[in-house]
């Protein structure tokens, strides 16, 4: 049997309480089910200028972050960039929609204990902050924590979808098989270490110079040690990273062809 569609919405100020509620209950390991208040008006409203846009939710648990980020593509092709990015409670509405997705129950009945940051779960945000929205500071009963932008790369569902739509029908390994390979319901140091700067996830040259550098190019994968968080030490994405910055002074690493970017990398780069 099909699933059924129902209307996309977004989280409502009352409704990110009830969210953020929910979550903390799970995170001091109470189980309990999600609100329903994806559809009502008390929480949730339609998007505006896509009022009548719809989705369905997914036949069974999705396997990694590459196939959800597949299933987003495709449910969300009729929204614009701009809707997708600067829509306040749509990717909160998302996470609590595919929640089911992000920390399914065990054999048992029960959840797994939640990633200790809410932001993962929830992205509202605004270039200039609205404080009728957030309630900053928590000056009122039931405040909602100001969500920074840079922490959006962290959220579950938005990064993978932005990553897979940015080198979709390219032929990246580290990104599709390497970082959005891994489980849904995980941050993970790949995706952090990827996804943390903008300059690094939307530069080609950048990722294919790490496929380059430090894939195995006999097995496809990456060698231990690789994601060490010391920028100094060879061999690790890190150490890549810090030298492209460094040449990002001195050329223009976007527009480069990946041999070239590669032929500027130093030894201590490679494993």
């Amino acid at each position: 049997m099909s699933a059924k569609s129902v209307g996309l919405r977004v989280l409502k100020v009352e409704g990110l309480r009830a969210y953020y509620a929910f979550l903390q209950d799970l995170l001091d390991e109470k189980q309990l089910d999600p609100p329903d208040i994806l559809q009502d008006d008390k929480y949730s409203a339609p998007i505006p200028g896509f009022e009548s846009t719809t989705i369905t939710a997914p036949q069974g648990l999705l396997s990694s972050k590459l196939h959800l980020a597949k299933y987003l593509d495709a449910e969300l092709s009729s929204l614009t960039p701009t809707a997708l990015r600067e829509t306040q409670g749509l990717w909160s509405w998302l996470s609590l929609f595919l929640f089911e997705q992000l920390s399914p129950k065990d054999s048992a009945g029960e959840r797994p204990r939640l990633l200790n940051t809410k932001h993962v779960y929830t992205m509202e945000h605004r270039s200039k902050p609205d404080p009728d929205y957030y309630l900053l500071k928590g000056e009122h009963p039931g405040a909602l924590p100001n969500v920074r932008r840079q922490y959006m790369y962290r959220h579950l569902l938005f990064m993978p979808f932005r990553l897979y739509r940015n080198y979709k029908g390219t032929s990246s390994a580290f990104v599709e098989r390497l970082v959005l390979g891994q489980p849904i319901g995980i941050h993970g140091e790949r995706m952090e270490q990827l996804g943390s700067r903008v300059d690094r996830w939307k530069n080609p040259a950048y990722v294919g110079a790490v496929e380059e550098v430090l894939m195995d190019k006999t097995t496809g994968a990456l060698p231990a040690g690789v994601l060490g968080t010391n920028r100094d030490t060879p061999g690790t994405l890190r150490r890549v990273q810090a030298v492209i910055r460094q040449l990002d002074t001195l050329y223009d690493t976007y527009g480069m062809p990946i041999p070239d970017l590669v032929s500027k990398l130093p030894a201590d780069c490679y494993p």
